[in-house]
């Protein structure tokens, strides 16, 4: 019976043997499902599917019946109306004890919420938070809902491989002595192009000043899991991490946990946030997804990443052995704002082939049905994971043979605006709060040079803005924008995606 199962679970977390409360081997929310599906129930609560009886045959051909029948609600369903069998409880125990974290809280909206949720828990409406410039935008998106005050980082900029790394020690340390107030301080570790930030270094000068260090680690969650990937956040010293299960492990889209380790972030302002904001209607497909990648990694991790970094140096090799292209690597460790590097993001320079990494990637797309991670005018990305295998990895191979073959006489590609001049004298006149929620008008791009932007510009993937609300609008950012535009560049977080309209501060 379902609660025989889950009076089980409940022993299990509130017994007093420790060994069996943090039981990796264990999975609280798969295991509830299992006993809720044997347990024979007549549902008379959400979902409406009534666990598939009421879908459609092209839905159900198309997604599976199975997946409506893992559907289940936690309350009346996984849990008793109370919750006390302590379900989620159990399952996010364990994933803190697998992240090296005091407390972990799953997210079912993605990192985008985690990230909104850390920043609104660690500063109050008006104070200061020092933030990395080359965030996310769901992090412009924190920063207007939780009224706090940015001080803007601007990362260490590769002119070399046309990339911004992390944010450096010194930069940090600037940053306290110009603004004492910062009440936190956030960064991205790692980018998206594999570069891990010196977190130990960027801890000591935060703790310094008794305040918390919060990272965006949205694409780390592997590395909890290998010794020979960047070390981990919250090993290294930052108070708060946010990772996403699917961009690295294996859950469904939009996993995402919050991790938070020592007393500098306050755990109950946290979880009455959570409870906010997060949907009361939890998907239990993410959460057990969640659950069963938390698992597998710990008992497997080592032993699975261990191929996938075989996987990744193989195609690293045979890529950089093509005419014209560069592949990231160890080499860029010990570059201003690259204390490590995470050879799964596969990252190839595409300037030598004369083509830009957008045209290359659709391609790649619609004639090899290979897809790429990230493409934009100098890069194309392919995130290596666990799921790949050498089969992959020749498929991935053959088709850049294929296109390379194609641009055999092609001069070098002509480099666009950069993150150094992207960045270089950037003016932040008013706060992104007002900015985006005072009155605004839609001008024409060309026409938008000296105004303030209303609203984050960001070229996708991976979404980190060129312009954010409140931010001085310059010729040379209206010039990278039409190039990228015309190349092929998708924009988001914009009312007008064509960018033929901007919106700005009225």
């Amino acid at each position: 019976m379902v609660d025989d199962a889950l009076a089980r679970i409940q022993e299990d977390i509130s017994g007093a043997e420790e060994a069996r409360r943090i039981d990796q081997g264990r999975a609280p929310i798969l295991e509830a499902i299992r006993a809720y599906k044997a347990s024979g129930v007549t549902q008379f609560s959400i979902p409406a599917h009534k666990r598939s009886s009421a879908v459609d045959d092209l839905t159900l051909e198309v997604l599976g019946a199975a997946s409506f029948d893992a559907d289940i609600p936690l309350q009346k369903g996984l849990d008793d109306r109370r919750s006390t069998k302590h379900v989620l409880e159990h399952a996010q125990s364990l994933a803190a004890a697998a992240f090296g974290a005091d407390v972990s809280l799953f997210s079912t909206n993605g990192s985008t919420l985690s990230v909104q949720l850390a920043i609104t828990a660690a500063v109050r409406p008006g104070e200061t938070i020092a933030v990395a410039r080359n965030v996310h935008k769901s992090v412009v998106s924190a920063v207007v809902l939780s009224g706090a005050e940015p001080v803007w980082l601007d990362p260490a900029v590769d002119e070399d491989n046309a990339v911004a790394h992390g944010v450096t020690v010194d930069s940090v340390e600037a940053a306290f002595a110009a603004h004492p107030d910062i009440r936190a301080v956030l960064v991205v570790s790692p980018t998206y192009f594999g570069a891990a930030a010196d977190i130990g270094g960027l801890a000591e000068v935060c703790h310094g000043h008794d305040v918390p260090l919060l990272v965006d680690d949205a694409w780390g969650a592997l590395c909890h899991f290998h010794p020979d990937l960047p070390p981990a956040p919250l090993g290294s010293g930052a108070d708060l991490s946010v990772s996403s299960y699917h961009k690295s492990l294996s859950s469904f889209m939009q996993g995402s946990i919050i991790s938070v380790r020592g007393d500098r972030v306050e755990l109950d302002r946290l979880r009455l946030l959570m409870d906010q904001f997060e949907t009361t209607s939890a998907s239990s497909l993410l959460l057990a997804s969640m659950d069963g990648a938390r698992r597998h990694f710990a008992l497997h991790g080592r032993e699975l990443l261990g191929e996938t970094l075989r996987l990744a140096h193989r195609a690293a090799a045979d890529l950089a052995n093509l005419s014209g292209l560069e592949v990231f690597g160890e080499e860029l460790v010990g570059r201003p704002g690259v204390a490590a590097f995470d050879p799964t993001k596969l990252t190839v320079d595409v300037r030598g082939i004369g083509v830009p990494g957008y045209e290359i990637a659709d391609w790649l797309y619609e004639n090899r049905r290979v897809a790429a991670e990230l493409a934009d005018h100098a890069h194309v990305m392919f995130l290596i994971t666990t799921g790949d295998d050498d089969r992959s990895i020749d498929a991935l191979i053959a088709a850049w043979r294929d296109f390379v073959a194609t641009t055999a006489g092609n001069e070098r590609l002509p480099d666009v605006p950069g993150a150094d001049r992207l960045l270089a004298g950037a003016e932040y006149v008013m706060s992104p709060r007002d900015a985006f929620l005072g009155s605004t008008k839609d001008v024409k791009l060309g026409d938008a040079v000296g105004g303030l932007a209303a609203e984050p510009v960001a070229p996708y993937p991976p979404g980190v803005p060129v312009l954010v609300p409140g931010q001085r609008v310059t010729a040379e950012i209206v010039e990278f924008l039409q190039l990228g535009l015309a190349e092929g560049m998708l924009v988001k977080g914009v009312t007008h995606p064509s960018l033929e309209q901007l919106r700005v501060v009225a």
